[in-house]
């Protein structure tokens, strides 16, 4: 399939445009919906305060996909950024794995360093 310049521009336009507006493009949600390989769990956003709802993707044990919940009165289907990137934050090569905790000599200090901790 061969993409104009042209072409390639509008479409990044309207999916700016989409993104911007909090409206999902046409067949994207669809698509996800269809893979039979995908059981969707209900869960809520852990990222603040507010309780949006969140359908969760699992395949094969891991999170593949987030999208806002259509039943929720809190966010009526729609995620916020931090919704819509669940799973990258769940995967991320940065992300912290186990507790730390700053030391000096085995004691804590404001100004240590950090150290891995077991609770």
């Amino acid at each position: 399939m061969s993409l104009s310049r042209r072409d390639f521009i509008k479409t990044n336009a309207i999916a700016a445009a989409a993104a911007a507006a909090g409206v999902t493009i046409p067949g994207v949600d669809k698509a996800l919906a269809q893979d039979a390989d995908i059981r969707w769990d209900k869960t809520a956003c852990r990222f603040c305060g507010t309780g949006c709802s969140v359908l969760v993707g699992v395949k094969d044990g891991k999170v593949v996909a987030t999208q806002g919940d259509p039943d929720a009165p809190v966010n009526r289907g729609l995620n916020c950024i931090k919704g819509y990137f669940l799973t990258k934050v769940m995967y991320g090569k940065d992300r912290l794995t186990k507790p730390l905790l700053r030391k000096t000599d085995g004691v804590y200090d404001k100004e240590g360093h950090f150290e891995e901790v077991s609770w």
